[in-house]
């Protein structure tokens, strides 16, 4: 999909998407990518955590900030992680070297812990917006986990701090009325670097329905 980081081409594996994400990015120099479905979870979180693996591995390091509670269980499941430490517990830049879990040379992980209703304070005091200038100066690369997008509002928030937002879209639960819901919410908050990732793709298929 053609946004303001450049154009993305049809990939067809995580390494070909991962590379050229990343060209794009130090194309225009950003970091800091949220990725989130328009409505249903589907397998959206483990796309991300897959990403940010496929990113390490390649040598390019990597945070992946967590704001999704299924997320969180996906992480817990995978990596030998303090489940107190989160996210949450990052009220000033000098708490931020406590939430972060480094579990490789290249990969940390912050977990979020129970966002709900305390997203939206975090990011209007500017807290969380230092947190993630912050990550950006540590990392290569800040991939953001966020919760569906049209049943949970702060993620219009959260995509304000985003240099790009890639939607999640899953080809057997995603309707195309809730994607274009989602897209007329992101641009009417002026959120423009846009781009698709589809997901749950039966391997027989060689076309979408739309």
């Amino acid at each position: 999909m053609k946004n303001n980081i450049g154009h993305l081409e049809f990939s067809n594996s995580l390494r070909d998407f991962q590379d050229q994400l990343y060209l794009q990015l130090k194309t225009t120099q950003k970091q800091v990518v949220l990725l989130l479905p328009p409505e249903s979870q589907s397998s959206s979180d483990t796309l991300t955590v897959d990403l940010a693996r496929s990113f390490a591995a390649q040598k390019v390091s990597v945070v992946l900030l967590s704001m999704s509670v299924h997320a969180d269980e996906i992480l817990s499941g995978i990596f030998p992680l303090d489940k107190e430490r989160t996210l949450l517990q990052a009220d000033s830049l000098a708490a931020l070297p406590e939430v972060l879990q480094p579990v490789d040379a290249d990969l940390s992980l912050v977990l979020g812990g129970q966002l709900s209703g305390k997203l939206v304070p975090a990011i209007a005091n500017g807290s969380m917006s230092a947190v993630i200038d912050k990550l950006k100066e540590q990392f290569d690369v800040v991939l953001i986990s966020g919760e569906p997008l049209l049943s949970t509002p702060d993620m219009l928030l959260a995509a304000s701090l985003a240099d790009t937002v890639g939607l999640m879209i899953s080809y057997r639960t995603t309707k195309k009325s809730d994607l274009d819901r989602a897209l007329v919410r992101l641009r009417r908050n002026q959120i423009d670097d846009l781009f698709a990732v589809y997901v749950d793709v039966p391997s027989e298929r060689t076309h979408y329905d739309f």
